[in-house]
């Protein structure tokens, strides 16, 4: 029987035959910089991948006789897992949000059946952004992982002794925290409905306002005069923003990571992937 590979390339993957046919290009879609974790069906023809793109991320039905695609289940954190049941029902596992959730899926028709139903909440989630939940699923028995990624470590100020003096709540905390140069507020980066999201908290109230919406964004830093950050998003391109959010302008492509703002505001420094493309 023939198996499934999926080989990343500049403007997409392919799936190959182990027996040594021809490859049969799968091509990504405009405005999805990432697809992986595909899966056969029954039929062998068919199969579900990942899709990733700035308009949010979703599980795709694909084959090999066909480029088109069709969307199976929308707004996911990760990859799905397909399981059969002993008595012979197939069922998607995906996740929205934290919570892992599983729904019937007719391979036949390839779509989905009912509703989705919350199986485990807070579930553990592999790699950040995730790319799929960490969880198996075999002849109708589960294991899994709680704990997502969702949930923000409180942050913790502490003298130069080590002792606490003060914490911030979940609420108004943030992952990969910068500090602003005047010491009161505090950039980072906050994930929820599969995207991760810049914010920005205020240390005198104590509060966090999202900055950016409806597209993942990582790596956030200040400008020297603290109006503007800069900030990598899902696909790759370094951005420039005002610090409500709008007048975004793209500076780079294929940036990872996004480091530092020079302070006359002139520069900023970035990794570049395969070489600086404008």
């Amino acid at each position: 029987g023939g198996g499934l590979e999926w080989v990343p390339q500049p403007t997409g993957g392919f799936a190959r035959s182990t027996n040594g046919e021809k490859p049969v290009l799968v091509a990504r879609q405009a405005g999805e910089p990432g697809g992986a974790f595909p899966s056969f069906l029954a039929d062998g023809k068919r199969f579900l991948i990942f899709a990733n793109s700035n308009q949010g991320a979703s599980i795709q039905l694909a084959s090999l006789d066909s480029p088109e695609r069709s969307v199976v289940v929308d707004t996911v954190v990760g990859a799905a897992l397909m399981t059969r049941t002993p008595g012979g029902k197939s069922y998607l596992l995906f996740v929205r949000t934290t919570d892992l959730l599983a729904q019937e899926f007719d391979e036949t028709a390839g779509v989905v059946r009912g509703s989705p139903k919350v199986i485990v909440n807070d579930i553990g989630l592999v790699a950040n952004p995730p790319l799929r939940p960490a969880v198996g699923a075999s002849n109708g028995v589960l294991a899994y992982q709680t704990g997502g990624i969702a949930d923000v470590p409180p942050l913790i100020w502490v003298n130069r002794s080590g002792a606490e003096v003060q914490r911030l709540s979940r609420g108004a905390s943030v992952r990969n925290p910068v500090l602003s140069a005047d010491g009161e507020r505090v950039l980072g980066s906050r994930f929820g409905s599969g995207l991760s999201e810049i914010w920005v908290t205020d240390l005198r109230r104590g509060a966090s306002t999202q900055i950016t919406f409806s597209r993942s964004a990582f790596d956030g830093v200040w400008s020297p005069d603290q109006t503007k950050i800069a900030y990598r998003g899902v696909d790759g391109a370094a951005v420039i923003a005002s610090m409500d959010g709008s007048g975004e302008r793209q500076i780079a492509k294929a940036v990872n990571p996004l480091w530092d703002w020079s302070s006359d505001g002139r520069m900023v420094l970035i990794g570049i992937w395969g070489g600086y493309k404008n």
